[in-house]
C-alpha cells in the first residue's frame, strides 16, 4: 500500500479496522521510501500521543518519545537530489 502521509488522528477509543485490544499500550511501524527532488534542507513533524520517533538513512530526525498528549515535534535533515532516503517511523 502507498500512502501520501501517515495519518491516524487521535480518536478516544480505536482505529475503524482494529479490535478493543488496541486501545492503548501497541506500536506500529511504517516504512517508505522518498525520492528527493533537489539538495537542500527538508522539514518532518510527527504529532503522537505518547510517543514517536521518524528515522531517515538510520539517523532519528524527530524524536517525539516519552510519555505525552498529544503534541508537535519537529526536525531537519539535508538531503541530496536524486537521491532516495528511506524512512522508518514507530508510534
Amino acid at each position: 500500500m502507498t500512502l501520501r502521509a501517515v495519518n491516524f488522528p487521535s480518536t478516544g477509543g480505536v482505529w475503524r479496522g482494529l479490535s478493543n485490544r488496541y486501545r492503548n499500550n501497541f506500536v506500529a511501524r511504517f516504512t517508505g521510501a522518498l525520492r528527493v527532488p533537489r539538495t537542500g534542507w527538508y522539514n518532518f513533524w510527527t504529532n503522537s500521543d505518547n510517543g514517536s520517533k521518524l528515522w531517515i538513512n538510520g539517523r532519528v530526525v524527530v524524536n517525539n518519545d516519552g510519555l505525552h498528549g498529544m503534541q508537535w515535534r519537529h526536525g531537519r535533515i539535508h538531503l541530496r537530489r536524486g537521491s532516495s532516503a528511506s524512512i522508518k517511523e514507530s508510534v
